[in-house]
């Protein structure tokens, strides 16, 4: 399972992308079944570590490594997610996070970034997001627009610090779904991985539609993430597979239900709480003021209490630096190398 996009930035590199089915208990990709999609023609091997839950990391890099085969991890839904102690994004050749606004870690607007530990990769991908260029106006090869605007950067940055802390109020409101829903035999719990960053919370369950319309007309948000698997999508209709021949994959496009992880609780901290003057300079006081006839009294200065930047969510022992969204310096090899541009450009890279 998968947002289209995973498969779209190897059909936009002139390739062709082929499935594997998933695992029934978390929807991630089945190594299992990875061998016998591989051919002579297959250059990589493209794991999606879906609702923020790293991809059984170990089976796939071994297989890659038996058919000489590149890992490109697609890690837009798992900023801060950890496998065997590792971070997501440094436990293959390439890692693309998306920075789309609802993510973990969200941007005001897109964009995303690509790490790797390989230079040449990393320099590669730093001209191609750059109109094909490595110096300026000169063009060696054709190349996109796709650096990450100044100011989106700026705001990660400040973002970036407090990931961890949001990352942890979401497996708290996991966990509390979890033990709300534990028993009940008509709901299939997925199953999470301690390294989990709970982007989503995904239930399974019998009538999913009817259980969905029943909440929203309620308010309480929910979601379903994805009503369709990649093969049922038209825009892969050239690929000719026919219904059922990934089981698994549309039984949870079938049954699927997000509820809500809400992000303004997941950075509800101390900082957010009422200031004083908030109540000296007559904010708070509305009601009163209209049953006394006064006016309320304004503030004499620009307030000073400050809101949390923003919903998303932890980078703890991150394999980039925290302090930049540039290339790192340093002796080569003494960090990974990662350069910011969109996810689909990771993958077309």
């Amino acid at each position: 399972m998968t947002f289209a996009s995973t498969a779209f930035g190897v059909s936009l590199a002139g390739a062709r992308p082929v499935l594997v089915d998933v695992r029934a208990e978390d929807g991630l990709i089945d190594p299992d079944r990875i061998e016998a999609a591989i051919t002579p023609r297959t250059k990589a091997i493209i794991p999606v570590h879906l609702y923020g839950q790293c991809a059984e990391m170990t089976a796939v890099c071994s297989i890659a490594a038996k058919y000489s085969l590149r890992v490109i991890e697609d890690a837009a839904q798992a900023h801060g997610a950890s496998y065997a102690g590792r971070r997501a994004g440094g436990l293959g050749d390439i890692g693309c996070f998306s920075f789309y606004p609802g993510k973990n870690l969200g941007a005001y607007g897109d964009g995303g970034l690509v790490t790797t530990a390989r230079c040449d990769l990393a320099e590669r991908i730093e001209v191609l997001r750059n109109c094909g260029s490595p110096v300026k106006y000169h063009h060696d090869e054709i190349g996109l627009n796709s650096r990450l605007d100044t100011l989106q950067a700026a705001i990660l940055r400040v973002k970036l610090e407090r990931l961890d802390e949001w990352n942890a109020a979401r497996r708290r409101i996991a966990a509390y779904y979890d033990a709300a829903l534990n028993g009940i035999s008509e709901v299939d719990r997925t199953r999470h991985s301690e390294g989990s960053v709970h982007h989503l919370y995904v239930v399974r369950l019998t009538g999913r539609d009817r259980v969905l319309k029943a909440l929203n007309a309620r308010g309480i948000g929910a979601g379903v993430h994805y009503p369709f698997a990649l093969h049922e999508l038209q825009a892969y209709a050239s690929l000719g597979h026919r219904p059922g021949a990934f089981p698994i994959a549309e039984d949870w496009a079938r049954r699927c239900l997000s509820p809500a992880i809400p992000p303004r609780s997941c950075a509800r901290t101390r900082s957010s709480r009422r200031r004083p003057w908030c109540r000296r300079s007559g904010f708070t006081s509305r009601a009163r003021s209209r049953r006394s006839g006064t006016r309320p009294r304004r503030a004499s200065r620009r307030p000073s209490c400050r809101r949390p930047i923003g919903p998303s969510p932890g980078l703890e022992g991150r394999p980039w630096r925290a302090t930049s969204l540039s290339r790192p310096r340093g002796a080569a090899g003494s960090s990974p190398w990662f350069t910011s541009g969109s996810t689909g450009q990771a993958l077309r890279a």
